[in-house]
Protein backbone atom coordinates (compact mmCIF):
# COMPACT_ATOMS: atom_id res chain seq x y z
CA UNK A 1 0.00 0.00 0.00
CA UNK A 2 1.32 3.37 -0.70
CA UNK A 3 1.07 6.16 1.15
CA UNK A 4 2.26 9.93 1.45
CA UNK A 5 4.94 11.00 -1.22
CA UNK A 6 4.85 7.63 -2.66
CA UNK A 7 6.40 5.61 0.28
CA UNK A 8 5.72 2.10 1.16
CA UNK A 9 3.44 2.23 4.01
CA UNK A 10 4.26 -0.79 5.98
CA UNK A 11 1.44 -2.18 8.50
CA UNK A 12 1.61 -1.97 12.02
CA UNK A 13 3.32 -4.26 14.47
CA UNK A 14 1.31 -6.75 16.28
CA UNK A 15 0.50 -6.33 20.18
CA UNK A 16 2.99 -8.04 21.89
CA UNK A 17 1.64 -11.91 22.82
CA UNK A 18 -1.69 -10.53 22.35
CA UNK A 19 -1.33 -8.19 25.02
CA UNK A 20 -3.71 -4.63 25.14
CA UNK A 21 -3.04 -1.47 27.20
CA UNK A 22 -4.58 -1.43 30.68
CA UNK A 23 -7.91 -0.18 30.87
CA UNK A 24 -6.74 2.71 32.98
CA UNK A 25 -4.43 4.21 30.72
CA UNK A 26 -5.86 3.48 27.46
CA UNK A 27 -8.97 4.75 28.67
CA UNK A 28 -6.79 8.42 29.96
CA UNK A 29 -5.52 8.51 26.36
CA UNK A 30 -9.14 8.49 24.86
CA UNK A 31 -10.35 10.66 27.14
CA UNK A 32 -7.53 13.13 26.19
CA UNK A 33 -8.21 12.78 22.64
CA UNK A 34 -5.43 10.66 21.36
CA UNK A 35 -5.13 8.63 17.94
CA UNK A 36 -4.57 5.03 19.23
CA UNK A 37 -2.99 2.80 16.26
CA UNK A 38 -2.37 -0.23 16.94
CA UNK A 39 1.34 0.90 17.06
CA UNK A 40 0.53 3.44 19.51
CA UNK A 41 -1.27 0.91 21.56
CA UNK A 42 1.94 -1.43 21.57
CA UNK A 43 3.93 2.08 22.90
CA UNK A 44 1.59 1.86 25.45
CA UNK A 45 2.05 -1.85 26.80
CA UNK A 46 5.91 -1.27 27.08
CA UNK A 47 5.14 2.07 29.32
CA UNK A 48 3.03 -0.15 31.33
CA UNK A 49 5.97 -3.00 31.56
CA UNK A 50 8.57 -0.55 33.02
CA UNK A 51 9.08 -0.76 36.50
CA UNK A 52 9.75 2.68 36.80
CA UNK A 53 10.76 5.76 34.99
CA UNK A 54 12.25 5.05 31.97
CA UNK A 55 14.52 7.40 29.06
CA UNK A 56 13.59 7.00 25.74
CA UNK A 57 16.73 4.81 24.94
CA UNK A 58 15.25 2.37 27.31
CA UNK A 59 12.11 2.28 25.50
CA UNK A 60 13.06 2.20 22.11
CA UNK A 61 15.82 -0.88 23.52
CA UNK A 62 12.94 -2.51 24.87
CA UNK A 63 10.54 -2.36 21.85
CA UNK A 64 13.75 -3.71 19.41
CA UNK A 65 13.83 -6.51 21.96
CA UNK A 66 10.26 -7.42 21.48
CA UNK A 67 10.44 -7.26 17.39
CA UNK A 68 8.41 -3.95 17.21
CA UNK A 69 10.13 -1.15 15.18
CA UNK A 70 9.99 2.94 15.70
CA UNK A 71 12.40 5.57 15.35
CA UNK A 72 13.25 7.42 18.33
CA UNK A 73 11.88 10.96 16.81
CA UNK A 74 8.44 8.83 16.86
CA UNK A 75 8.25 8.02 20.54
CA UNK A 76 9.58 11.20 21.12
CA UNK A 77 6.48 13.00 19.53
CA UNK A 78 4.34 10.04 20.84
CA UNK A 79 6.06 10.68 24.39
CA UNK A 80 5.00 14.42 23.61
CA UNK A 81 1.85 13.87 23.20
CA UNK A 82 1.34 12.11 26.35
CA UNK A 83 2.35 14.73 28.16
CA UNK A 84 0.48 17.43 27.10
CA UNK A 85 -2.90 14.88 27.82
CA UNK A 86 -1.30 14.47 31.30
CA UNK A 87 -0.80 10.64 30.91
CA UNK A 88 3.11 10.59 31.82
CA UNK A 89 4.74 12.84 33.41
CA UNK A 90 9.05 13.72 33.05
CA UNK A 91 11.42 13.32 35.43
CA UNK A 92 14.62 15.20 34.65
CA UNK A 93 17.46 13.98 35.60
CA UNK A 94 21.31 15.44 34.89
CA UNK A 95 22.28 13.78 32.08
CA UNK A 96 18.96 12.94 30.53
CA UNK A 97 14.87 12.90 30.88
CA UNK A 98 12.57 9.98 32.24
CA UNK A 99 9.23 9.23 31.68
CA UNK A 100 6.47 7.10 33.91
CA UNK A 101 2.65 6.98 33.68
CA UNK A 102 0.76 9.62 35.91
CA UNK A 103 -1.22 8.72 38.70
CA UNK A 104 -4.57 7.82 36.71
CA UNK A 105 -6.75 6.69 39.80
Amino acid sequence: MRGLAGRQERAAPPLPAGRRAGSKLLESCRRAGLRLTPRRQALLVVFEEADGPICVEAFHDRLVAKGLRTSRSTLYKFIADLLEAGVVMEILTRDRRHYVVADLA
